[in-house]
């Protein structure tokens, strides 16, 4: 309990104690002996703390007072040789090597290749394709060749639209020579995406991409930047005449009429009201809102995607009727930030993985990673049968242990530094020394010491990393003296808890609840007949269960707005009643049986005690917390300056 709420508590103090200086800006704000809290400094915080929120000038005091309360916390931490206690240092040094790594992966490695991916997000691709699929009739290999050969025939001439008809097992797109129509770069991703950016306009991929269905030839149509989604309106004549039949010689000429009414400066909204067949949107003035690509029939997205923001465009036909459109505006991408919290997890999953070892390759390159061959396949030859942990000091070994078989920069590996290393790693206990597995050993050796390397490079030269250590260190040393000498000398009597459950007792209430029994099995029918004797008997009990096996039960009490979570299950039952059975991800059945609905009761005492404890010893830290900072203010007697907020912010 203690960790986690110093864990948050440290996030806290480090948003709100980091500081950077602006030259341009070093008006004192207070001075604390020799130490000045500048214009530059204060307007850094209070951003931080506020975002682009600006306050009257009382509000910039208030926030004053409460940083220089941080800061004065902080120098009395540093006066009383905090910075020297042995379990800080320890967990300052545990969080540097915890973060460094994901710092240094973070800034050289997955922020460049989010960075990438956003932009490679934002492109859109026309894409055909012939499916070759697998299945009873073929398998994998004869899939991939069959593929291959299709690609080879295609740039040997033959034309794509008769093998796509011919070849593809996707019906839909098979007669349209494999038209896919378009596709955004981030609803592609994975090997499609990667197989798109490299192929040129008109020219079919080099190797096929494997999915779920098999494997795809694909050929870019089209390749450009694209348009999230588009703000339109339209109106929509089907031309049905009284009886129901639909007359398209009176739609066209009607549609076209209003089209050019529009054209001739009359209101497309009041139009839209009067003629359109979509009641729907003919109600909001034509109004679609914003529709993303591909949402539509393919000919109207045709025409709303090459319609420019403000342009009326002609009269095209779906299979709904006769349309005319007019855009009002294209949506922008999403800012990089907002990407980030949409597609990050896309990014982990399908894209990290390539981009480490990219930088990997990068590094090779950088320090000149070099395999001796020649000494590893002397060493895979005589030690092929042994293993790592079976190699003894023996005339054998001494022959071979100087052997180098990794160089890089300045540093050399021989044989006997990889025994030395790893034949006591239970990771390799059951390998065979081959010169295969050699290669794969030394080459995650480099790895290991290269990015030790460049970590302890960061460690020591990276200014951004060590304004995060600084700030990291600041929140140590001032929770140490929250704990230590204000949080410590607190404390909650008997009598302060009763007096408080007295005063307000009609704030501990147990809410709305329901007690629920979950009931799975395997087999379906088996939960089934349980389900019809339980309500035969009026209720679920233990008895009834004893008369079946491999049932899993678990009772509980749950509060009532916890029927959001679970849709629709429990929403509309009564007592003694059972939900409808529901599939698990295990494959099992499982069904709700709700027991009994307990209604708003008050909570005891001692039902109310350890959240009592908790408010009053809130109130208690803040207090003294308070009456510390007014006792460093006596102190160290700072020196404000408060004129000089009235320059905050311009």
């Amino acid at each position: 309990m203690l960790n986690s709420f110093k864990f948050w508590f440290m996030l806290v103090v480090v948003s709100l104690i980091s500081t950077c200086f602006a030259q341009d800006k070093i008006i004192p704000i207070v001075e604390i002996d020799d130490d000045v809290i500048t214009l530059a400094e204060f307007e850094k915080e209070y951003i931080r703390s506020n975002g682009n929120k600006r306050a009257d000038l009382k509000g910039y005091k208030e926030f004053l007072d409460v940083y220089t309360g941080f800061r004065l916390k902080l120098k009395d931490a540093i006066e009383k040789g905090y910075e020297e206690d042995p379990d800080l240092l320890k967990e300052y040094e545990d969080y540097k090597k915890r973060v460094s790594k994901t710092y240094y992966q973070t800034k050289f490695i997955k922020s460049p290749g989010l960075r990438k991916y956003y932009k490679q997000s934002q492109l859109e691709f026309r894409v055909a394709h012939i499916l070759v699929k697998i299945d009873t009739t073929r398998n994998e290999n004869v899939a991939l060749e069959l593929a291959n050969s299709i690609i080879d025939s295609v740039n040997n001439g033959s034309d794509w639209v008769e093998m796509a008809a011919r070849h593809s097992g996707d019906p839909k797109t098979a007669e349209n020579g494999g038209d896919l129509y378009y596709y955004s770069g981030a609803k592609l991703g994975g090997e499609f995406l990667k197989s798109l950016l490299v192929t040129e306009i008109g020219k079919i991929a080099s190797k096929p991409v494997r999915s779920r269905f098999g494997y795809h030839i694909i050929k870019v149509l089209d390749k450009k930047e694209g348009i999230p989604a588009v703000s339109a309106k339209h109106i929509l004549i089907k031309g049905i005449d009284s009886t129901g039949v639909v007359n398209e010689e009176k739609a066209k000429k009607l549609c076209e009429e209003l089209h050019q009414r529009v054209i001739n400066g009359e209101s497309f909204e009041e139009l839209a009201k009067q003629y359109s067949d979509d009641k729907g949107s003919g109600s909001r003035g034509g109004a679609l809102g914003f529709v993303p690509r591909g949402r539509t029939v393919r000919p109207f997205d045709e025409v709303l995607f090459n319609t420019k923001p403000g342009e009326v465009s002609k009269v095209f036909k779906t299979r709904f009727g006769y349309h005319f459109l007019t855009v009002v505006e294209y949506q922008e991408p999403p800012e990089f930030k907002e990407f980030v919290k949409q597609a990050g997890k896309t990014y982990d999953k399908a894209y990290f993985k390539q981009d480490y070892v990219a930088y990997i390759d990068s590094l090779l390159k950088h320090y000149q990673y070099q395999i001796v061959e020649e000494n590893l396949e002397k060493i895979g030859n005589a030690f092929a049968k042994r293993r790592l942990n079976e190699i003894t000091i023996d005339q054998e070994y001494s022959t071979f242990k100087d052997l180098i078989i990794m160089k890089y920069s300045d540093n050399k590996f021989a044989f006997e530094n990889i025994v030395e290393k790893y034949s006591k790693d239970a990771r390799f206990q059951n390998v065979l020394l081959t010169a295969g597995f050699l290669k794969r050993l030394v080459k995650t050796q480099f790895e290991n010491d290269v990015i030790e390397a460049e970590i302890k490079l960061v460690e020591d030269n990276d200014k951004e990393f060590q304004n995060i250590m600084t700030e990291y260190k600041k929140g140590l040393l001032i929770f140490k003296l929250q704990e230590t000498d204000i949080w410590k000398n607190v404390k909650i009597e008997e009598q302060d808890k009763k007096e408080y459950y007295e005063k307000n007792k009609d704030n501990f209430q147990w809410p709305k609840r329901l007690v629920v029994t979950g009931v799975s099995h395997q087999d379906k029918n088996i939960l089934d007949s349980l389900v019809n004797v339980a309500k035969s008997k009026n209720g679920l009990s233990e008895e009834i269960l004893k008369g079946f096996t491999n049932f899993e039960m678990k009772k509980d009490t749950i509060l009532a707005s916890a029927v959001k979570k679970i849709g629709r299950l429990l929403s509309n039952l009564n007592e003694n009643e059972f939900s409808q059975p529901f599939k698990l991800k295990d494959g099992s059945w499982s069904v709700i049986y709700l027991e009994k609905k307990l209604a708003e009761i008050p909570k005891t005492y001692q039902e109310s005690e350890s959240e009592i404890a908790s408010k009053i010893l809130e109130h208690k830290n803040k207090i003294a917390e308070k009456e510390y900072i007014k006792g460093l203010i006596e102190r160290y007697e700072p020196e404000y300056f408060y004129e000089n907020l009235e320059q905050a912010f311009k």
